[in-house]
């Protein structure tokens, strides 16, 4: 494939994350988005009249149709999570490089079965962990890895959802652990470049119709490294004053830190004091640059002009953490990995 031809994409699943990247594959002058697989066909239809595409959408009983395009070089998985095992192998033996919402399947054994399904078709296959590619997390992540601030000993996360999801969502977002708290837990090892050995993990709902989904909305996490390194995560389904999204990493000569940005930088100074704009209200918003360079880099590793930043190894272990984390909480004890 030519560095500079047009990759081919299906798109399973039109919901939050779907809209996103199907948006940025229609705006990407390295892609054409040739399908769209949806239960909902009119809502799939009114989006493509919408963005005025000539893409094509199908009910997944159709699927096949789009598998069997030779015009299509490569699938986003961005459906529930309990059919992103099914759809990503479906792709992967058809042929379809694949982008895959987390997680790729709902256990160990079924995410290494799709990894070596792609490594069998000498396919990519990325899960999508997207804060990795946002510049300023990125940042963070660099001048960790050049030592700027001397040996780690403290990595911090804070993630509180804006809005708070909708009950049909949650009932099939896989619950808070792996919809939520498995994108902290690969900052952290990411920022590390290590697993911890011991995870606690206290946790509350305090909306009670997530409580009677056998889910929770708030967790707190402690986490040890065998660096010596400790991680903590912060973690809620809602906050009411918009997606607050910090990263801060403590070492031994310094500090950094990835703080919440607002959708406007500009402070308002007053004789009662200063007043700034609400940070970003929600994850597209948060997050838009990052998907669209996560996509970027997808396609590239498609062209070969780069090797996949997440891999198999990363997704494992990230997946190994959240169960740990989620035993804990279960358990009320510490668990040891």
């Amino acid at each position: 494939m030519s560095h500079g031809s047009r990759i081919g994409f299906v798109v399973f699943g039109l919901g939050r994350a779907g809209i996103i990247h199907s948006t940025n594959l229609i705006r990407n002058p390295q892609a054409t988005l040739k399908w769209i697989v949806d239960i909902d066909e009119d809502k799939a239809k009114k989006f493509v009249k919408e963005n005025f595409t000539d893409t094509q959408v199908i009910a997944p009983s159709d699927m096949e149709r789009a598998l069997l395009d030779p015009t299509v070089q490569a699938a986003v998985v961005a459906t529930p999570t309990d059919m992103h095992e099914d759809i990503v192998m479906r792709c992967l033996r058809a042929g379809k490089a694949v982008f895959c919402e987390k997680p790729v399947a709902p256990t160990l054994e079924a995410i290494e079965n799709c990894y070596k399904e792609a490594d069998s078709q000498h396919l990519p296959l990325l899960c999508a962990f997207n804060r990795r590619f946002d510049p300023t997390v990125r940042s963070v992540f660099d001048r960790v890895r050049k030592d700027d601030i001397g040996n780690i000993q403290v990595v911090k996360t804070t993630s509180r959802d804006s809005p708070l999801p909708s009950e049909g969502f949650l009932r099939i977002s896989g619950g808070i652990f792996h919809d939520c708290c498995v994108h902290d837990v690969d900052v952290i090892c990411w920022m590390l470049g290590e697993a911890p050995h011991t995870v606690f993990c206290l946790a509350h709902a305090f909306h009670a119709y997530i409580g009677a989904m056998n889910d929770v909305d708030t967790i707190g996490v402690v986490m040890k490294f065998p660096s010596g390194a400790i991680g903590q995560i912060d973690l809620s389904r809602h906050a009411v004053y918009g997606y607050d999204q910090r990263v801060e990493v403590f070492g031994s000569g310094g500090m950094l830190t990835s703080d919440n940005q607002s959708s406007l930088c500009a402070t308002y100074f007053h004789a009662s004091g200063s007043t700034q704009n609400p940070i970003k209200f929600s994850f597209p918003q948060r997050y838009s640059e990052a998907y669209e360079l996560e996509m970027n880099h997808f396609i590239d590793v498609i062209k070969r002009k780069d090797d996949l930043l997440i891999s198999k190894d990363d997704v494992l272990r990230s997946f190994t953490v959240v169960e740990a984390i989620e035993k804990s909480f279960q358990t009320g004890q510490p668990v040891s990995l």
